[in-house]
């Protein structure tokens, strides 16, 4: 309890790598838990994830097992013949309490399924994607009642999609934005205009990675472009907020995570009626940075596709000096142009310090260009 500092109850054991989502009214959630070790064969207690449903302050043994067509089998067996005994989950609750979503996926080079029920309506879980799809899928209610999809479902750099939650099937999707090819759709906000409590005015905030670099732009609902949210410069982001429902006096404003090569993480603010981003809060403490010159450089590769690098360097850029050049490209994870205390220390030192945008490989391991 935040307000008193008490805890409310027993820790719950078994929940690594579990998502919660909560119930509105915070007296219950849905949550990722372990099979007890004595229920699955020897060597598999890391794996054979399940969902539960839990009231605070009950015990254990009463929550309540999700299960479905292609989550588990619906039997009394579910605990010893799971489907996908590998399967990381998540679950997410919709803001009105009605939906629930699970999504699962195994190792890291995803291949998404996903579920949804109507609560409301004491539902079945209906599938709506396999692993056999191939895609990577993340699915959400927003505040409209529409059910929005981020996805790799015919574009490898994701596009947004939009249905009814009541019809999920791929075969319902109807696309909002289309994949970009010089960009990577990396997530999607949500801003309610001041003044407005009608889902139907809301702006979506989509929040792209272009050459590495973020970026974030403003659309209508049917995914008309709008404007773009002004960012600092070359950086990367730590996370895109709007404001609860509940708080109508932060309306029309969103706070982003903000970090860039010479700035360490900070809060920044954009007001969708100024239409400016300004600095709500910095990092604690403070350093003297280096006059230093922050330049994104094209080279090209073996084969001839052009790489993009982030090169620091003394701010008078004069002479031979000695480089340290990195970068990484694995398991679908890129380098960004994201705070470093020791690439600073090395420039400030007289070095040259140069991050690749490397292109890397899946779960086989990195692929060097």
């Amino acid at each position: 309890d935040v307000t008193t500092g008490q805890d409310v109850e027993e820790p719950i054991d078994r929940c690594r790598y579990s998502d919660v989502a909560w119930l509105p009214g915070g007296q219950e959630f849905y949550y990722v838990r372990m099979v007890a070790p004595d229920e699955v064969p020897p060597g598999e207690q890391a794996f054979h994830r399940r969902i539960w449903r839990h009231r605070v302050g009950a015990p254990t043994d009463t929550d309540v097992l999700v299960e479905g067509p292609g989550l588990y089998r619906v039997d009394a067996n579910s605990a010893a013949a799971p489907f996908g005994q590998h399967n990381y989950y998540g679950v997410d609750v919709s803001d009105d309490g009605r939906w629930l979503i699970v999504t699962a996926n195994v190792g890291t080079a995803r291949r998404d399924s996903l579920w949804i029920a109507d609560l409301h309506g004491a539902g079945p879980l209906i599938p709506v994607l396999t692993q056999a799809d191939d895609v990577r899928c993340s699915a959400w209610v927003e505040r409209d009642g529409r059910l929005y999809l981020l996805t790799t479902d015919g574009a490898p750099r994701f596009r947004l999609a939009v249905s009814d939650p009541a019809t999920p099937g791929r075969e319902h999707w109807r696309e909002l934005v289309a994949e970009d090819p010089d960009s990577v759709l990396e997530g999607v906000g949500w801003l309610q205009p001041a003044g407005s409590a009608d889902p139907a005015d809301g702006l979506l905030a989509l929040i792209r990675s272009r050459h590495a670099t973020a970026e974030v732009t403003l659309h209508d609902r049917d995914g008309t472009p709008r404007a773009a949210v002004p960012l600092p410069g070359l950086g990367a982001l730590a996370g895109v907020t709007s404001a609860d429902p509940a708080s109508p006096a932060q309306q029309g404003r969103l706070w982003i995570g903000w970090t860039d090569l010479v700035t360490p993480q900070q809060v920044r603010r954009f007001d969708l009626a100024t239409g400016e981003t300004v600095l709500e809060e910095a990092a604690p403490g403070a350093v003297a940075v280096p006059p230093v010159l922050i330049e994104q450089r094209e080279v090209t590769s073996a084969d001839g596709t052009t790489v993009r690098m982030f090169v620091v360097s003394p701010a008078d850029g004069r002479g031979s000096r000695p480089a340290l050049l990195t970068g990484y490209g694995g398991f679908g994870i890129h380098p960004e142009p994201a705070y470093s205390a020791s690439a600073l220390a090395w420039v400030g030192a007289g070095g040259v310090y140069a991050l690749a945008s490397v292109r890397g490989g899946g779960e086989e391991g990195e692929t060097w260009h």
